[in-house]
């Protein structure tokens, strides 16, 4: 709810004042629906890792309150298929969230919790 209130008001100021021009992309209409679920990620990820369970993991990631970026590659809608430093820390948020050790791999505990709440 807090990262959808802060687009809106981002997404606000920034028409008012202009600055979404061809270059840029609005957010999608309908920002208070809940984020969706995706397939169940089943491998161990980390850094420089490729895949489309890497784009759903930053999907997970960017619709749950760890945020890869606010604008670019890896930025919500605009998620990649590399795990690079973004993800990384992303992930390494997200770990020490949950109590888990922040190495930034997401193995079968952080993997686990995220499947869970991704359901």
């Amino acid at each position: 709810m807090k990262i959808r209130l802060i687009t809106v008001l981002f997404v606000s100021v920034c028409l008012a004042a202009g600055s979404y021009g061809a270059d840029t992309v609005a957010p999608a209409a309908d920002s208070t629906s809940s984020p969706q679920a995706t397939s169940p990620l089943t491998r161990t990820l980390k850094l420089k890792m490729t895949g489309d369970d890497v784009k759903a993991l930053q999907v997970f990631l960017n619709t749950h309150g760890f945020t890869l970026t606010l604008s670019g590659a890896g930025s919500p809608g605009h998620e990649t298929t590399l795990f690079g430093k973004l993800t990384d820390k992303a992930v390494k948020s997200f770990q020490t969230k949950n109590k888990l050790k922040p190495d930034g791999i997401v193995g079968p505990i952080t993997r686990g919790i995220i499947n869970q709440l991704n359901k």
